[in-house]
């Protein structure tokens, strides 16, 4: 998971069980009890044919963690070691772009967005649906449509130039780090002329 792992056991069906001792390590495999630093508070009491389950949280992304588990009795007699391993991954994306619009104008769309306020999000990402056709493309900025934005950041682009009086439609996400990306927010526009020519000159009435 994202900084924290989900670990399940099963306990023994030995009468004297009385619980199991927990480990880790990220520079090896844990092969004895004193081996590594103890998951949470280390021992986990718990009874023969008891399932237990713990999270493992507060952990460092793109680390591999060893885990080492062995159950004790009474007498503090320890089994021999149970192994795993887990290598923890951010896949949790970024919220959803606060804001986004498209105002048009004469050969061009003003794009505006602010991005989510998570403290990850990296940037946001926009594609635009080329009009008469059903290929999406990135807005061509010469970052494949990418915009960094620190978490919570406005920014805006002027698409152009853009013929007259076709529909645009854009698609936006925010993307993090290892490139999840949140959900998608859309707006639309038509470019117009709407400049009046030139009045006359030299006009005259006899």
């Amino acid at each position: 998971g994202d900084q924290q792992v989900t670990i399940q056991w099963r306990m023994p069906r030995t009468l004297d069980v009385m619980g199991a001792l927990l480990r880790f390590d990220t520079t090896g495999p844990i092969t004895s009890p004193e081996d590594g630093q103890p998951v949470l508070a280390g021992r986990f009491p718990a009874g023969p044919d008891s399932v237990v389950t713990i999270v493992h949280d507060s952990l460092t992304n793109d680390v591999t963690y060893h885990y080492g588990i062995f159950t004790y009795d009474e007498a503090n007699n320890f089994s021999q070691v149970v192994t795993g391993s887990a290598i923890l991954r951010d896949l949790v994306a970024p919220g959803q772009v606060l804001r986004f619009t498209a105002d048009p104008g004469d050969t061009t769309i003003v794009l505006a967005w602010t991005a989510p306020f998570d403290a990850d999000c990296q940037g946001v990402r926009i594609t635009y649906l080329l009009p008469g056709t059903e290929a999406s493309d990135p807005v061509e900025n010469g970052n494949d449509g990418r915009f960094p934005t620190l978490p919570g950041g406005s920014g805006s682009f002027v698409h152009t130039p853009l013929p007259n009086d076709s529909l645009y439609e854009y698609t936006i996400v925010a993307y993090d780090e290892k490139d999840n990306f949140s959900g998608r927010r859309t707006a639309s526009a038509i470019p117009h002329d709407s400049l009046p020519p030139d009045p006359v000159s030299n006009f005259t009435a006899t």
